[in-house]
């Protein structure tokens, strides 16, 4: 059987070689050559793939999340994929971002479903959607508050309520307004919240907790 040639102006060969060097867990060899596929190739999605999950494991969350959205606009357009995106984009602070890639789903200017299903989703307000929709909004009012970004605390928090207006999120609304010296309208969301309570309990508290860790929100909960 013939020797087989190993071309160096093939991107695939690079590739191979990135994979052997990041399962040994070398991980500067592994991105050396992944550098060099995409010298070759810049739209290599497995490239872009690959080297999202060794910046993970080299704890480099920003040069996963350039590679992770290159991956996921260069054609791996499939909501599995943009819902990592989401989590990325929640964790480097871009929520702007993330709240724009939840709308295009929600609105349907990109997609992967039939026509039949995004026709049902838009008249019968697809409940699986909004959820993700909730979730992110949750999220990012969650965060500027722990950013003391108010304003934009505010903001997102009032876009959450016209979703679910819950116990929690008008009592995540209430803190807000709270911490802004917003007495008024703190104490007016404080009253949305509790009306199914007539006290605020150890369970009440766990639910908020627990609303927090099912969407990876676990830092600091000061104030709840």
């Amino acid at each position: 059987m013939p020797n087989q040639i190993i071309s160096f102006t093939d991107e695939n060969t690079y590739l191979t070689l990135g994979k052997r060097f990041y399962e040994k867990k070398k991980y500067i060899k592994a991105l050396e050559h992944l550098k060099r596929a995409l010298k070759l190739n810049n739209q290599f999605i497995e490239a872009h793939l690959l080297l999202v999950e060794i910046y993970q494991s080299l704890n480099d969350l920003s040069q996963a999340l350039v590679h992770f959205e290159e991956a996921v606009f260069l054609g791996k357009n499939d909501w599995q994929s943009k819902r990592q995106l989401i989590k990325l984009y929640l964790t480097e602070n871009h929520y702007p971002k993330a709240l724009e890639l939840i709308k295009q789903r929600l609105h349907w200017l990109k997609g992967d479903l039939s026509l039949w299903i995004r026709l049902k989703a838009f008249v019968f307000k697809d409940k699986k959607i909004y959820d993700e929709l909730e979730k992110v909004l949750f999220q990012i009012t969650y965060l500027y508050r722990e950013e003391e970004k108010f304003k934009l605390a505010i903001k997102f928090g009032k876009k959450l309520i016209r979703i679910k207006s819950d116990s929690i999120s008008h009592y995540l609304l209430a803190t807000i307004y709270e911490a802004k010296n917003c007495f008024t309208m703190a104490q007016k969301e404080f009253s949305k919240a509790t009306k199914d309570h007539t006290q605020i309990t150890a369970q009440f508290y766990e639910q908020v907790y627990l609303k927090i860790k099912e969407n990876q929100l676990i830092p600091q909960v000061s104030g709840f």
